[in-house]
């Protein structure tokens, strides 16, 4: 299988080079990684607005972002990354920066639901290693839901009932099914983009309380 993932960095060199190293990887690579990946497509974005566009689009079938931290104009990609979210995706990612060795930005990064920091200066093969760990998040239930976890603690929503193709569950019950492999991929994402959806809710619902009235959409 090969899949699609989106790189946020507004360097071109990087983008493109990893693009390139990354498209040259065979079967054999990906064989000893233990999925069911056989390559990996690299598309790049430099602004966050087109990396939102380009996730939202399904013909695109983005399954993860790798993200820079220090972006044009001050932005912060683990901050974009959230305000994605929030728009109303959820999609795993990992970070690869040159920026994100302090414990505070670490606990940051963690803080949204990411848990792999590639250091870009530190790592040997970084294309490789990069391969190597998107097959370890899309291999792992538990990082693949992470994002989702962290917006529930945040909002601590855990006892929310969701409906996902004609099933209703709380959001913990339903993170239980997710991380114990009991559910079809179909009903897998059904049930993410229904947990987001609770989330953005929940998260509109504590702003209109901080200003003092009720949302009327």
């Amino acid at each position: 299988m090969i899949i699609r993932v989106l790189c946020l960095d507004d360097s071109v060199d990087f983008t493109t080079d990893l693009r390139t190293n990354i498209s040259a990887l065979d079967e054999d690579f990906y064989a000893p990684l233990g999925t069911d990946i056989t390559g990996i497509e690299v598309v790049t974005a430099s602004e966050p607005d087109d990396a939102f566009k380009i996730v939202n689009d399904p013909k695109e079938m983005i399954v993860l972002m790798i993200i820079d931290i220090e972006l044009k104009y001050g932005k912060q990609g683990h901050e974009e990354y959230d305000r994605l979210f929030y728009n109303g995706k959820a999609i795993p990612a990992i970070v690869v920066s040159a920026y994100a060795n302090t414990p505070k930005r670490i606990n940051e990064i963690h803080s949204k639901g990411i848990s792999v920091i590639i250091d870009k200066l530190a790592t040997e093969n970084l294309s490789e290693e990069i391969a190597r760990k998107i097959c370890a998040v899309l291999g792992s239930r538990s990082e693949r839901i992470l994002q989702l976890r962290a917006a529930v603690e945040r909002l601590r929503i855990h006892n929310n009932d969701v409906s996902a193709k004609g099933q209703t569950n709380t959001i913990q019950e339903w993170f239980k099914m997710v991380v114990s492999g009991e559910l079809e991929p179909d009903l897998e994402a059904a049930v993410k983009q229904g947990i987001n959806d609770e989330c953005i809710r929940a998260f509109r619902q504590e702003e209109d309380h901080r200003q003092g009235f009720k949302r009327e959409d």
